[in-house]
């Protein structure tokens, strides 16, 4: 586990570690797998997890932040429990990236 490494240089996960997660390792094991095989390519496909409510969702992406964090040079999150809410995180992101649209007036064109 990469539990002495740093965290990368840009990291906003909002949460810390659980230290009494458990369970999730084919799911962890096989969502690193995707990633790294997509990895190669230009662009990768974009990875999910989901189910049910309470199934350890949030838990495991951040389990999979920190377990293997070594291999990012920058790790974001970003809440979408609304479009204004996903919108706030995508300006957030631009802020903490230094990107010159983390200053447009119109927060639609800065999530873009």
């Amino acid at each position: 586990m990469a539990g002495t490494h740093a965290l990368p240089p840009i990291w906003n996960i909002p949460y810390r570690r659980n230290p009494f997660f458990t369970g999730h390792e084919d799911t962890l094991r096989n969502l690193y797998q995707a990633i790294q095989t997509e990895s190669a390519a230009a662009l990768t496909q974009p990875q999910g997890i989901s189910g049910l409510g309470g199934i350890g969702k949030t838990q495991t992406a951040i389990e999979y932040a920190y377990r293997y964090r070594a291999n990012y040079k920058a790790i974001l999150w970003a809440r979408s429990d609304s479009e204004g809410t996903l919108t706030s995180e995508f300006v957030a992101i631009a802020h903490l990236l230094g990107l010159s649209e983390s200053d447009e007036q119109d927060r639609a064109i800065a999530s873009k």
